[in-house]
């Protein structure tokens, strides 16, 4: 028998799967605030989509698409 691999979990062991990392105490739920202001934020800006999507993609070093930024 092979040995387990410890950092590649078993596909097939759903219930040995870790949970998700509770948040930390005091950690803030921002996400639906994000989504609004960058929402707000670009609806109020001189740039095109196109134009905004451009730059997020430079400044975040991977492609942003159109359609991701319309999620």
């Amino acid at each position: 028998m092979k040995p387990q691999d410890q950092v590649t979990l078993d596909l097939f062991c759903i219930d040995k799967m870790p949970n998700s990392i509770p948040p930390k105490p005091g950690a803030l739920k921002i996400g639906l605030n994000l989504r609004k202001f960058l929402a707000e934020t670009i609806k109020e800006s001189s740039l095109t989509r196109e134009q905004i999507v451009e730059r997020m993609s430079e400044l975040l070093g991977t492609r942003i698409s159109l359609p991701m930024l319309n999620r």
